[in-house]
């Protein structure tokens, strides 16, 4: 829809031909007229489809779960009305992500129509989810997969049912979350990683090799994602200012963020080595500067360092992301700022990031109150 606002011309057929955002009465022109106009603007065939084309309600009257999930991995989690994948590798590491709570709804609800499907049929998928252990969290992460598929469902290019049991406030599922809200609010994760933990971290991420050393120093300091550190270029570099761009991008959107580096001396000595005689267009942690180190090459280079470190088995490379949050707070650096760096929320972070664990409430308890 971006290209019809760019362009000026978006036809609010909706109204019934009354209005449009130019202001002119869409009655104005015949429908073979709008069509040719929009079909001249860039992405116009989509927009065409999207605005003229009949819905596909009628063609599907019905559909089972594990169909509707083939047809909403394929748009790109619902991306692109007409079916187009936006970035085939975007789509694979999206569908990767969420493999596994696909592969549940789809043990629940696999053969059964979507249309069928109840507030009290999801309901008592809950509890039964409830009753293998499973985290509140894990559980609505299902749960909102399912949703997801019906909110895709009901838009008017499918039309394969008219309400979500799920999101429904009136409800059974909905009532649950509402009368247990303590339950299902997420309480974000414990992440209990001590200095000396830290240090050793260090110590054995610089025997392994140069950039893998490069990599979780700054991981350390300023608390980036791995794809966002691995994938930084040295135009995203400011040697001047002492900060980096940052790109943060997943299956929907894209945004940057400038995160700061200049109170690192050893970060200012490994950005002027690992950038000299590099282009602008080449990776920094890049073997020939043209293609970046793979999540593997991460995945795996933490885990040596862990085991020479002897760290606990429990934690994992983004959480030292959170470390870096608990030291800037340490510091005295403010929360906004620190959400700021680390490209998240503010309630997420003092949910998450900043949550201090059970062992340090009770140290904290004993050694105040006695």
């Amino acid at each position: 829809m971006a290209s019809l606002y760019r362009n000026g011309i978006y036809w609010y057929l909706a109204s019934g031909g009354t209005a449009c955002s130019t202001g002119m009465r869409t009655s104005d022109y015949s429908k073979r007229d709008a069509q040719r106009k929009i079909g001249m603007m860039p992405d116009g065939h989509r927009l065409k489809s999207m605005l003229f084309d009949k819905p596909l309600a009628k063609k599907y009257c019905r559909i089972r779960v594990s169909a509707a999930f083939q047809e909403y991995e394929a748009t790109v989690n619902g991306l692109g009305p007409d079916g187009l994948v936006v970035d085939a590798r975007q789509r694979a590491n999206w569908t990767c992500s969420i493999a596994s709570q696909i592969k549940h709804v789809k043990a629940q609800f696999g053969d059964r129509y979507l249309d069928q499907i109840t507030d009290t049929d999801v309901l008592r998928w809950i509890q039964q989810l409830r009753g293998q252990s499973l985290k509140p969290e894990t559980v609505k992460k299902y749960v909102y997969r399912l949703s997801s598929l019906f909110k895709f469902g009901r838009s008017k290019y499918r039309g394969w049912v008219q309400s979500n049991p799920v999101t429904d406030q009136d409800g059974a599922v909905q009532a649950e979350f509402k009368r247990n809200r303590d339950v299902w609010t997420y309480q974000g994760r414990e992440v209990g990683v001590m200095a000396d933990q830290v240090q050793r971290l260090r110590e054995a991420s610089a025997g392994i090799s140069r950039a893998w050393d490069f990599f979780m120093t700054l991981e350390l300091v300023v608390g980036g994602r791995r794809r966002e550190l691995l994938t930084l270029q040295k135009k995203h570099v400011d040697f001047e200012a002492r900060h980096v761009t940052i790109e943060g991008r997943n299956a929907k959107t894209r945004s940057s963020r400038r995160v700061h580096f200049g109170w690192s001396e050893p970060l200012v000595a490994f950005f002027s080595e690992f950038c000299f005689g590099k282009q602008a267009d080449d990776y920094i942690f890049s073997q020939d500067g043209k293609a970046p180190y793979t999540g593997t090459w991460a995945t795996k280079n933490f885990a040596k360092a862990a085991s020479a470190a002897h760290l606990p088995g429990h934690l994992t490379l983004r959480d030292f992301r959170h470390v870096s949050a608990q030291e800037m707070e340490a510091k005295g650096v403010s929360v906004t700022t620190i959400a700021r760096q680390l490209g998240t929320s503010v309630r997420l972070l003092q949910h998450t990031y900043l949550k201090q664990p059970e062992t340090a409430i009770e140290a904290e308890l004993r050694a105040k109150l006695g």
